[in-house]
């Protein structure tokens, strides 16, 4: 077995270690340490390299009541402990009420009840009044038995059950032994309750106007394609879905004339030359 490490007058978090006892843990020599506060405290050289052991625990039970960090204020300690940490209850500048440990809050992990997250991600443009536009109007699930959006078919009832969603809440519409009778309330609480927010969601939408498309021009290089390695100028037309060869030539103004005989035999525009 190697000799000990001494260790002696070393600081590891708020402990410095002052002398080696007799104990031991296992195979570990257990140190005598004095916290900062000046409480002694033994632990063994691994668990104080290892930052198991950072103090005598009165990190942990400091008092933070009223402090800020980020949105959150902390305002009561609670009885649980989540990875050696105090949990805290706090309250965010929203409103409302988390919990969170002491380590959480002091490392900047945990600012707010989440609603600083919310901020950053950005909604979709569809969105109005928390209400995504474009699922107003989703087609049915494959599950459905009707084929309409909000009607399904009741087996305990033996008869057609219409339904609704918005905003989290599921609103009952009634059972019906037509389809039609349970589809026409579907209808009914779609415009009801879908509509105003289409409607809202498109007087906040810019009207963009329609680009014009602009019409391509063809290169005077058109159908030619210059072979930088021989120098020569070779031809090429697509006609019908078909690739047509017309062979290499050594000097432009020669690929360009079979070029537009071969395009005016094919009743093709003719290129504009340069």
């Amino acid at each position: 077995m190697s000799a000990p490490v001494d260790i002696r007058g070393q600081k590891f978090g708020e402990l410095t270690a002052i002398e080696p006892t007799d104990k031991r843990r296992g195979s570990y020599v257990i140190w005598r340490c004095r916290c900062s506060c000046g409480k002694e405290v033994f632990a063994t050289a691994k668990d104080l390299r290892s930052g198991n052991t950072k103090s005598c625990g009165h990190i942990l039970r400091a008092d933070i009541t009223g402090q800020r960090f980020g949105r959150l204020t902390a305002t009561e300690p609670t009885n649980q402990i989540v990875r050696a940490s105090v949990v805290w209850r706090c309250k965010c500048d929203c409103g409302n009420e988390t919990f969170v440990t002491v380590k959480d809050l002091r490392s900047g992990n945990t600012k707010s009840c989440d609603c600083l997250n919310h901020e950053r991600r950005p909604l979709p443009e569809n969105f109005v009044d928390g209400t995504r536009i474009s699922m107003l109007s989703s087609t049915p699930t494959k599950s459905n038995t009707s084929g309409i959006r909000g009607v399904s078919w009741s087996k305990q009832k033996q008869d057609w059950e219409a339904y609704i969603k918005f905003k989290g809440v599921h609103y009952h519409l009634g059972h019906y032994k037509k389809l039609e009778d349970a589809a026409k309330a579907r209808a009914r609480a779609e415009e009801a309750m879908f509509e105003p927010k289409v409607e809202e969601w498109k007087s906040q939408t810019p009207v963009l106007p329609v680009p014009v498309p602009v019409p391509k021009k063809d290169s005077p290089r058109c159908n030619i394609y210059e072979n930088k390695k021989t120098g020569g100028f070779r031809v090429r037309i697509m006609h019908q879905g078909k690739m047509i060869n017309l062979g290499t030539y050594h000097s432009l103004r020669e690929a360009i004339d079979v070029r537009d005989k071969s395009r005016t035999e094919l009743g093709l525009p003719p290129i504009p030359h340069e």
